[in-house]
């Protein structure tokens, strides 16, 4: 809903190295996180501090953007749907068994 943005920081942590996530802010101050993650197999899996993270940071606007290797589409995720489906560190996205390449 945001109707622009006047700075966008790309965040990658170092010890553990993966897609950068990036901050938006508007020009209300008003931010959204967007966690970045690949699927593989159509998994998407946490590192252990990212889900305690997101508990302890209830307000924060956190958007997950999965791209999913079996079909090459982006799914994006609210984190209350993430709570719902994840099993241990690990979220399977919806299934999408008609649009799969085959390899």
């Amino acid at each position: 809903s945001y109707a622009s943005f006047k700075e966008g920081i790309e965040i990658e942590n170092t010890v553990e190295p993966g897609m950068p996530d990036v901050l938006l802010i508007d020009e209300y101050d008003r931010s959204i996180f967007i966690e970045t993650k690949y699927a593989v197999k159509g998994v998407i899996e946490f590192k252990k501090t990212q889900i305690p993270w997101y508990k302890r940071h209830p307000r924060l606007n956190i958007t997950i953007v999965a791209y999913n290797d079996l079909t090459t589409n982006i799914h994006i995720l609210s984190i209350e749907s993430v709570y719902k489906r994840l099993n241990g560190r690990k979220v399977r996205l919806d299934n999408e068994k008609k649009y799969q390449i085959r390899r």
